[in-house]
């Protein structure tokens, strides 16, 4: 009988005994290691999610600043917004009066069954809006009726407010909900924010917005708030002030209704933009109440373009106020001189193309203050011919056409001023000898900004002195007025100032002497002007054409009062107007005369 070895049994058994000892030794070290983890080297982060799931938080949106005229007169401030709310654990109830609701507030049902609806993916906490910005009278009626709509609320909001409407709609911009990228940007920046989106609100939005203040509520397993423990106040931004007379600005926006185009105002010793008006525009109002998609699509396909600022944007042919640079250029390149005659007889001929004056029978002989006076295209055919568009470019970039202006609002484009290597690039096609001739009178490739035009007849007045046009003068910041100093570096234009005073003369000639601005003239002061007419289609499409709609020429006025202390400036846009002198010089003399006898006198 085979004897059984019980101590080898054993000792097999006691060495797998000894292997579990070891795993289960191990184990138990990794699970102390992972609790020592979570008790004491995460705790802190445990602990913040913890809080966080027992904490919400519900962002307080920032009051904007205040917007000011240059007279401390409030443009642009907040109102109350009254926001219709529902908790969300009783929003079954709300189809017990949805109809009544639906009448009352004269929303259709199925918007909101959509907020419902669209409302899934939002905390649990927060509250549905049914309705934003319902008017007051609204409001008092279904607070008089508390007991018929119980679990109804209203949230109130502050919400931009432009007392003026659609009043400089252009130089204020809008708002609207911060974008994603904007969010991504600053942590200042929280998804349902407002920011600026055009105008002073967007360029100067980060001294506007202020700072959004928060709640910190607990809340029960299901998200209910069971009680307020932390909050802190939203800080409003800071009040900007501008440059701008808003009754200046009204009168202004008279001579556009129905019109499009642009006039801008300027006080071209220092650059403050006094009015900017752009036709047509749109009432900001409407972006600060719930706007549609179908809204906005309408809106961008408007075919007036609201949005467009024609001041900074619209990029025009300056026709003949160009010849005040040409004249400049000229006198400075010495290839006229003031007391030169060149005779004027109607056409001038450039190779086998004929160039034809305004004045069909000819001006005769004349000297440069009768050329600028009468507005001679002739005269200036012969002078940007001596000068050559080479030269020519170089006087304009020295006055800054072509470039931007730096003005403080966004979009502003830059215009044109072209040359051979530009038409080489983008037309592949050779410079001809005409087209010097054209743009000598404004016309061809060149194209301006009214706010360009405005900045280059303040340098003239100013006797060669560029200045930046600007229209905030700077904001308050805790009660410490903080200015902007956009005119810390003029530029002096190398240019002798002997010059600026013979074209200065033509321009006060041009109004006050029987010239082409004569509808300018404005009595007790020295008015200085110049008119253009800009050609839309040629003569010859013109002459083909039996309609006139859309290709009647634009209508030009610069200037600036008074010649020995200019103090405004003005250059006036009116597209599709006609001639210059008929109907932008007789605006423009309005204007002045209001601002010389009505806006000033009011300023305080």
């Amino acid at each position: 009988m085979e004897k059984i070895n019980y101590s080898e049994d054993l000792t097999s058994l006691l060495k797998r005994i000894n292997i579990v000892k070891y795993i289960v030794s191990i184990a138990l070290l990794f699970v102390l290691i992972f609790y020592w983890k979570i008790q004491i080297v995460d705790h802190k982060n445990y602990l913040k999610l913890a809080e966080i799931n027992r904490i919400r938080r519900v962002d307080i949106l920032a009051s904007r600043g205040f917007i000011y005229d240059r007279n401390g007169r409030v443009i642009v401030d907040n109102r109350p917004s009254f926001n219709l709310t529902i908790d969300r654990d009783r929003m079954s109830e709300l189809f017990n009066y949805i109809d009544n609701l639906s009448n009352i507030l004269e929303v259709r049902k199925k918007s909101f069954i959509d907020r419902i609806l669209n409302s899934r993916k939002t905390p649990y906490y927060l509250p549905l809006v049914l309705k934003k910005d319902i008017p007051i009278e609204k409001v008092s009626f279904l607070e008089a009726r508390k007991d018929e709509f119980f679990p109804l609320e209203f949230q109130i909001e502050p919400v931009r407010n432009y007392p003026f409407n659609s009043l400089a709609f252009h130089i204020f911009g809008y708002i609207g909900e911060a974008f994603p990228e904007e969010i991504s940007k600053t942590k200042d920046i929280k998804a349902g924010s407002f920011t600026g989106k055009m105008g002073l609100e967007k360029q100067y939005d980060k001294i506007l917005r202020g700072k959004d203040g928060w709640v910190d509520y607990a809340v029960d397993i299901k998200g209910k708030i069971i009680e307020e423990l932390e909050r802190k106040e939203p800080e409003k931004g800071n009040d900007l002030v501008l440059t701008i007379d808003i009754d200046l600005q009204n009168e202004v926006e008279k001579y556009l209704e129905n019109r499009k185009g642009g006039i801008v105002l300027i006080n071209p010793k220092n650059g403050e933009i006094l009015a900017m008006a752009s036709s047509p525009g749109f009432n900001p109002n409407l972006f600060v109440s719930e706007f549609s998609e179908a809204d906005w699509r309408n809106f961008i396909s408007d075919e007036n373009y609201p949005f467009y600022n024609r001041v900074i944007q619209g990029q025009y042919s300056p026709g003949s106020i160009f010849k005040l640079l040409i004249a400049l250029a000229g006198l400075q390149e010495k290839v006229i001189n003031p007391d030169e005659r060149i005779s004027c007889s109607g056409s001038y001929q450039s190779g086998n193309k004929v160039f034809r004056c305004w004045k069909e029978l000819g001006h005769g002989s004349l000297n440069l203050y009768e050329a600028i006076k009468h507005s001679c295209n002739v005269y200036f055919y012969k002078t940007g011919k001596r000068l050559g568009i080479e030269k020519i470019k170089k006087y304009a970039k020295k006055f800054g056409l072509g470039e931007y202006t730096g003005i403080d609002i966004s979009g502003e484009r830059a215009g044109l001023v072209p040359d051979p290597s530009w038409k080489m690039k983008y037309l592949e096609e050779p410079w001809y000898s005409g087209e010097t001739i054209s743009i000598s009178i404004g016309q061809g490739y060149i194209l301006t900004t009214p706010i360009q035009i405005v900045n280059f007849v303040s340098a003239i007045a100013n006797r060669g002195k560029k200045i930046v046009p600007h229209v905030a003068r700077g904001y308050y910041e805790n009660n410490k007025f903080q200015k902007f100093y956009f005119e810390q570096n003029p530029k002096e234009i190398d240019i002798d100032k002997e010059y600026f005073e013979y074209i200065i003369d033509g321009m006060w000639g041009s109004v006050n002497d029987s010239g082409t601005g004569a509808r300018a003239r404005l009595s007790g002061f020295d008015v200085c002007g110049k008119t253009g007419t800009t050609q839309v289609v040629s003569k010859i499409i013109k002459d083909k054409n039996e309609f006139t709609t859309g290709i009647t020429p634009h209508s030009w006025f610069t200037g600036f009062a008074s010649k020995d202390n200019p103090e405004v400036a003005i250059a006036i846009i009116i597209e599709h107007a006609g001639k210059g002198g008929e109907n932008a010089a007789p605006i423009a003399g309005k204007i002045l005369n209001f601002y010389f006898n009505g806006a000033k006198r009011n300023a305080h």
